[in-house]
């Protein structure tokens, strides 16, 4: 029998431990916490009375191939996988400035009215997006070395350039003093020009659907927890893996203490 050992029970670390599985490994997974799910996780705590929070905001584009084909593997229940049962369908994104309207994603040609930009910044706007696009190598090995924000900056006003680097943290998922002007252009890229498509099955909301390029992000309809991480434990335990709660990796030197207390996380621009 082969073994191996995982440290760490959130997303990357359930899924080494799903594959080795798979593949007939003896798995045993030590987590520094007493629960699975890490970033992604969620909590109902006594204080809130029993409300649902996440730690942190998180959704799943058009691009998360693998992840969706992962959640087809995990039983939701005996009647469909987390895929199947546990997804909701696409959500709409907006900009909401506080002293203005509210403005939907409708399409391309909607994005600069979402950032309340001018018809000329718009396209110096849209032409650093497709700079970091057709420069293939370059992107990777320059692109990646400058600030998004900071580029973005010399090119537009500065309520443009407020509006849309206050996106990065709850659309990119990056803080906008950090990340690279490589990571933010494609991940415009991948939402718009992702391949293949996903299909879904019908369910009480409707019909069969399909989920691919440029449409909105999924959520899970429950919390976190409840909706993935506590079934796809469940699953893992099935298949023979063990779980050691509240143990750190040989070697560490750092001081166990309790993790911080889930947040219900929000986005504003």
């Amino acid at each position: 029998m082969k073994r191996a050992a995982v440290f760490g029970a959130g997303v990357a670390g359930l899924t080494a431990a799903h594959e080795f599985a798979k593949l007939g490994y003896e798995v045993a997974v030590y987590e520094a916490d007493g629960e699975a799910g890490g970033f992604f996780r969620s909590a109902r705590r006594g204080c809130d009375g029993g409300t649902p929070s996440e730690y942190s905001w998180h959704g799943m584009g058009p691009w998360y191939h693998n992840v969706f084909d992962l959640l087809k593997e995990i039983p939701y229940d005996d009647r469909g996988s987390v895929y199947d049962k546990g997804l909701s369908r696409p959500i709409d994104f907006c900009v909401a400035p506080d002293d203005g309207p509210a403005h939907f994603y409708r399409g391309l040609l909607t994005l600069p009215q979402m950032f309340g930009l001018g018809k000329c910044e718009g396209v110096r706007w849209a032409w650093l997006l497709l700079k970091t696009w057709a420069a293939n190598r370059r992107t990777s090995e320059c692109y990646s070395a400058l600030n998004a924000a900071a580029a973005w900056q010399r090119l537009l006003s500065e309520a443009g350039c407020r509006r849309w680097r206050s996106t990065f943290g709850p659309w990119i998922g990056s803080d906008w003093t950090n990340v690279s002007l490589h990571t933010a252009g494609q991940f415009c890229r991948k939402q718009l020009l992702t391949k293949p498509a996903h299909w879904h099955p019908d369910d009480d909301e409707g019909p069969a659907w399909r989920h691919g390029a440029r449409d909105g992000w999924l959520l899970l309809r429950g919390p976190s927890s409840e909706c993935w991480f506590d079934r796809w434990v469940a699953h893992l335990k099935r298949r023979g893996v063990r779980f050691r709660w509240n143990r750190r990796s040989p070697g560490s030197t750092t001081t166990e203490r309790p993790s911080p207390a889930p947040r219900l996380a929000t986005g504003s621009a």
